[in-house]
């Protein structure tokens, strides 16, 4: 039984009809945005990207040999993309939004006042917990692709989400 929804029935329509890569795209666009945006830390570098993501994964989409596997094969382009671009660039990769005023963030309604405030109290997180918040809330992405992408097993990244979380809750108290 096929769903709207469902990425790997969307990959097999899209197989058999390429117009129908435009239910993927639009399934996935903000969720690879904000994973993009959210590495490069600049809103018009992380629209090119996104579309890149998008055009190299409409061309590649015959040779991805699992549909289930989408959503992960999705992110590993965008990862990709993102450590050639950085490559060119010769940037440091900056892998949050501490560069940028809260105000600004605000201003240009990236995030909310709330948001920010969220983002700053993870930025004080170890680096582990902070990939573990930001992917699995901010990206929304499932175990499975966190534990794919950060080489983990699942259950680890439910230790570390759980610790990163009683952090969290602490780093708010103190800030109150």
């Amino acid at each position: 039984m096929q769903t709207k929804d469902n990425p790997a029935d969307l990959v097999k329509l899209a197989l058999d009809n390429p117009e129908r890569f435009a239910d993927l795209y639009n399934q996935f666009f903000d969720k690879i945005y904000r994973y993009v945006f959210f590495r490069v830390s600049h809103k018009e570098t992380a629209e090119d990207l996104t579309e890149e993501v998008f055009i190299k994964a409409y061309e590649s989409l015959p040779l991805l040999k699992n549909p289930k596997t989408f959503s992960a094969w999705l992110y590993q382009i965008a990862k990709n993309l993102i450590i050639d671009y950085y490559r060119k660039t010769k940037n440091i990769i900056v892998d949050d939004l501490a560069n940028i005023p809260a105000e600004k963030l605000v201003e240009y309604d990236i995030l909310d006042e709330t948001q920010v405030t969220l983002i700053r109290l993870i930025e004080k997180l170890p680096l582990e917990q902070q990939q573990v918040i930001k992917m699995r809330y901010l990206e929304e992405l499932p175990y499975e692709v966190l534990s794919k992408s950060l080489g983990k097993s699942e259950v680890n990244i439910r230790v570390i989400q759980h610790r990163a979380i009683k952090k969290l809750k602490s780093l708010k108290e103190d800030e109150l």
